[in-house]
């Protein structure tokens, strides 16, 4: 099994984790629920090399159990008209990507699984897509302003 996420607009990414059925065992996860940037790549505030660091490519990916969070995975995803995220309105508006991809040794059981995706910010103006595809289903979401973070 394997999923990509598919991200747009400013994120400040803390935790991506997909859970199992019942009891919720973690199958995986990217970064900590604390509030802090730390450790992801760029962070505190490297936003502006983000073009330099190659993020946001849609041939690029976050391979997880293998690729590195402070290395791998920015702090912040820009959006259609963040120009320091390589878009501009003259050569076309350019949407970034954080896939993520993971893999499993053997079939999970049937059942229910929650993906769980906490951010400490987005953009407001222009809302994030969410785009999640496991194997060959596909799903998107809009982040509103309606979100709301818990705990």
């Amino acid at each position: 099994m394997k999923i990509s996420l598919i991200i747009t607009s400013i994120l400040y990414f803390l935790i991506a984790t997909v859970f199992g059925q019942e009891a919720y065992i973690k199958i995986w996860t990217i970064g900590k629920a604390d509030q802090s940037p730390n450790e992801f790549a760029l962070a505190p505030n490297g936003y502006k090399n983000f073009v330099g660091n190659d993020f946001g490519y849609e041939d690029e990916f976050y391979l997880v159990n293998y690729s590195k969070p402070k290395k791998d995975f920015p702090y912040v995803l820009s959006g259609i008209v963040d120009t320091w995220g390589g878009t501009f309105k003259w050569s076309g508006w350019r949407s970034n990507n954080i896939n993520i991809l993971f893999g499993l040794k053997s079939n999970p059981p049937q059942g229910n699984y929650k993906l769980v995706i906490k951010l400490s910010d987005y953009a407001k103006k222009f809302l994030p897509l969410i785009k999640l595809s496991v194997n060959n289903w596909d799903c998107n979401w809009i982040i509103s302003n309606r979100w709301r973070r818990e705990g």
